[in-house]
């Protein structure tokens, strides 16, 4: 055949077609080779544990499921390392990917707390940015597109598995097709020469020597055709999905993103909006000033302990509702010098908010102690207090790539997190201030 062949997939659309390289035909065998190792290390070993004699099976699950990612990662880097090394993006997510499945290995198997972090690690967080990875390396998307990237994020997880598997048929129709007809018959002809003579040669070896009939016929004692055919099964299953995934994400071009019509706001409503928020927001402050930054007496009836431990839960949802309004203000309406210093009051009024909640918090831990939901809590204000300041850049610099920066800060945060070995630090805190 050709190196290049230009398929088109006429029941979709007609209009559309692509151009596959011979380098794709050898997604089959690559496919089928990462089916029967995801099998055998993540179903057998992972899962079942088969052939293992440990009393962790979950921990050894997550284990397995890192080395098949790093596994497939690494093929994945080595036949499109030039095209990775040329966008920052996709370096950065690789370097992610390596670092999440390696923490998996290093962090110890010690503390309720650290399992499930990597089981939700294994479960949930991997398969995400791996998705965000293929996503980005397929369309190449500039830093602002952040509506395609959250498209084609989402539409991937079900398009992408499916939507070539007929290629997959297609590329086996052509290697048995008249074209490699002599090649095929010659497959064929070695493959029944070959069972021919060993039909022939095995039973002389076999009674020739007593060992190796012994461990021959141990191979077969625990033979079950019904396991056999489970696992071609299930083998089949993840070869299919596995190329179609692959063939979409290297070999299809990028998805042609769909610019919708922009709305514009009116100047009116928004100041408006923006005042009274403002306004209500200034009123909080002066509260947080009095009482809790100056440490004035509280109202009668009101427990410090109590004051400290509430309100995280409306700073967070607080905070959410004016990255929103800060969103929606920038995108949909123009950059004036008014407009922009009252958004940058409503973010200057939100990170005295996020500062008011940190304070609380670290109150209430200093007086009863760090637990996991205390560190994750603080952890995430750290977080917020962080992409919230970024929202200066965005008023006054529209085209700063906001939205992708603060994932890629998430991925960062959660990886820190990670290493931070939180079961540990928990323990060494509680410790250093010495408390049961």
């Amino acid at each position: 055949m050709k190196e290049e062949e230009k398929l088109e997939n006429k029941e979709d659309n007609p209009k559309i077609t692509y151009t596959y390289v011979a380098k794709s035909k050898l997604l089959i065998p690559i496919s089928l080779i990462f089916a029967i190792l995801f099998e055998i290390v993540v179903i057998r070993i992972g899962i079942f544990e088969r052939y293992l004699v440990f009393n962790s099976p979950r921990f050894y699950f997550e284990k397995s499921v890192s080395i098949w990612v790093l596994a497939l990662l690494t093929f994945f880097v080595s036949f499109n390392y030039k095209r990775i090394l040329q966008n920052k993006i996709l370096v950065f997510l690789t370097v992610a990917l390596i670092l999440l499945n390696i923490w998996i290995f290093i962090i110890p198997d010690r503390g309720t707390r650290n399992n499930q972090y990597k089981l939700l690690t294994t479960l949930f967080v991997v398969p995400a940015v791996f998705m965000g990875y293929f996503v980005w390396f397929k369309n190449d998307y500039n830093l602002y597109n952040i509506n395609g990237i959250v498209k084609n994020f989402f539409i991937g997880w079900v398009n992408s598995p499916f939507s070539h598997i007929s290629d997959f048929f297609r590329i086996i129709k052509g290697w048995l097709s008249k074209r490699n007809s002599n090649l095929t018959k010659r497959i064929l002809l070695g493959v029944l020469v070959s069972i021919f003579i060993l039909i022939i040669i095995l039973p002389l070896l076999l009674s020739a020597d007593q060992v190796f009939m012994y461990y021959f016929a141990n191979i077969f004692r625990d033979f079950n055709i019904n396991v056999i055919i489970w696992r071609l099964v299930v083998i089949s299953i993840i070869t299919l999905l596995l190329f179609s995934f692959l063939f979409d994400t290297m070999f299809v071009p990028k998805t042609e993103i769909v610019k919708l019509q922009k709305w514009n706001m009116d100047e009116i409503i928004m100041f408006i909006v923006l005042s009274s928020i403002i306004f209500v927001y200034i009123l909080f402050v002066m509260v947080q000033f009095v009482y809790l930054f100056a440490r004035a007496g509280l109202p009668q009836g009101i427990l410090f302990y109590q004051y400290a431990r509430s309100g995280f839960a409306q700073t967070i949802a607080v905070c959410t509702i004016n990255l929103v309004i800060m969103s929606i203000c920038i995108n949909f309406s123009k950059s004036t010098k008014l407009r922009n210093i009252f958004l940058s009051a409503l973010v200057s009024l939100t990170l005295i908010k996020i500062i008011s909640g940190a304070i609380r918090l670290f109150l209430y831990i200093d007086a009863f102690g760090m637990t996991w939901l205390r560190l994750i809590s603080g952890w995430f204000l750290i977080y917020l207090f962080l992409i919230v300041s970024l929202g200066f850049i965005k008023i006054f610099k529209h085209k700063f790539p906001y939205y992708v920066v603060c994932a890629l800060f998430l991925i960062v945060w959660y990886i820190v997190l990670g290493y931070l070995n939180p079961d540990s630090f928990i323990d060494w805190y509680n410790s250093s201030i010495q408390f049961n």
